[in-house]
């Protein structure tokens, strides 16, 4: 007996211990669905506790305030389901369910019906289960949602088979004398401790894996712009090259003019703002195939696939038109920018970096001459062939005036 004592004393620490886990998983990234969850598997350790301490009691009121906090632990971790894929829950309605529930359990319990008080306490549990399975509906579910959405099935229907399940095993209804049966009450705690836990051993991974997701996405991500950086941008347009090595990739390098004189003018608050706004406007232009990065201070570099060097200088000839008439807010006024822009068009089979340096060096081109104006790998190629041909020009002259002095 003693042992048995024990035995049902493990859920109430079981249910401490997840609920410690959840106000971790809070304390690391905050989340209601995470205190959610542990405000459900403490009630819920309260709730065994009372049952092993007033096992034998029959007073409605303490029967209806165990049923109460057990619906109430079930309540609160269908509501941190709710929250975790849609959103706010429906507490009123849940709420109101739960009411219901404890009113109709009371007072089947005062009318002494065994049988239908067996089914109510756990009827009305299901019924709030179910909401669970309405918030994971039709979500997009990876290997984790979808087990989660199973076991909490499993639980779901388990409260609508219980009752069924004792009176065919015992031949009456869950009542003080059947579900001290040690052999029964040991089962009934072993099922559902089994699927809470399972429950709860899933609910922490998922919220450890958004976690773990968050951290990565904001390690390939620029804070300022919401764009990627340049670790970010490497791995994902390495992959879209190793992808299919053959396609069509173009590359725009682009510079703000005079950033520091706009720092140093302005301040560094209005430069983060005319670094976030020419950010958000080449990803526009880019389009949602367009892979954008912040490169570095007030480098920006943007890969288009599928789109040939022609239609990659008219995608930076927009944004360069469109940077003219950006404005940014700065109290006093508004402030204006300009930007140059460096193009290149990947060559099947060569490094990322060596389509990187050409359109660097296509956009050095654009700052020496001037800024404010979009340059071209073939624009470079055509002024390093003007300038072989001037030294040919030079050279040869230099030959004719030389055979005169020697004559």
């Amino acid at each position: 007996m003693q042992m048995e004592w024990y035995f049902q004393l493990l859920n109430p620490l079981v249910f401490m211990i997840f609920a410690g886990g959840f106000v971790c998983i809070d304390r690391m990234r905050p989340s209601r669905a995470a205190l959610v969850f542990a405000a459900s598997y403490l009630v819920g350790s309260l709730a065994f506790l009372l049952d092993v301490l007033f096992e034998h009691s029959e007073s409605i009121i303490v029967r209806t305030a165990i049923a109460g906090l057990y619906a109430t632990t079930a309540l609160l971790l269908v509501c941190g389901i709710w929250r975790h894929y849609r959103g706010p829950a429906p507490w009123r309605l849940l709420v109101g369910i739960l009411i219901c529930h404890l009113a109709v359990y009371g007072a089947l319990l005062a009318l002494e019906w065994p049988w239908m008080r067996s089914f109510s306490a756990n009827f009305g549990c299901g019924i709030i289960f179910t909401f669970g399975l309405v918030a994971m509906h039709g979500q997009k579910h990876r290997f984790l949602d979808s087990l989660l959405f199973f076991v909490h099935s499993a639980s779901c229907v388990l409260c609508f088979v219980r009752p069924v399940a004792i009176a065919f095993l015992t031949g009456e209804p869950l009542s003080s004398t059947t579900h001290s049966e040690e052999m029964l009450l040991v089962s009934l705690h072993l099922v559902v401790a089994a699927s809470a836990v399972t429950t709860g051993m899933t609910l922490l991974v998922i919220l450890s894996r958004d976690i773990f997701e968050d951290l990565k996405e904001s390690s390939v991500r620029d804070p300022l712009t919401g764009l990627l950086n340049r670790r970010g941008f490497e791995n994902e347009a390495t992959a879209l090259l190793q992808s299919r090595s053959d396609r069509t990739v173009s590359l725009i390098v682009a510079d703000i003019d005079h950033f520091k004189a706009i720092n140093d003018a302005h301040g560094h608050g209005t430069g983060d703002k005319v670094i976030a706004a020419a950010g958000q406007l080449m990803q526009t232009i880019a389009g949602p195939t367009g892979i954008v990065s912040r490169m570095g201070g007030e480098e920006f570099i943007v890969l288009l696939p599928d789109i040939d060097l022609i239609e990659a200088s008219a995608h930076a000839q927009r944004m360069r038109t469109s940077m003219i008439s950006l404005s940014v807010s700065d109290n006093a006024d508004n402030l204006s920018c300009t930007a140059s822009f460096g193009v290149a068009q990947y060559r099947t089979g060569e490094d990322l970096s060596s389509t990187i340096m050409r359109a660097d060096h296509a956009l050095y081109f654009a700052k020496t001459t001037g800024r404010d104006c979009v340059k071209t790998e073939t624009d470079l190629a055509v002024r390093e062939l003007n300038s072989l041909n001037q030294n040919d020009i030079g050279h040869e002259s230099w030959k004719a005036d030389a055979s005169q002095d020697l004559a």
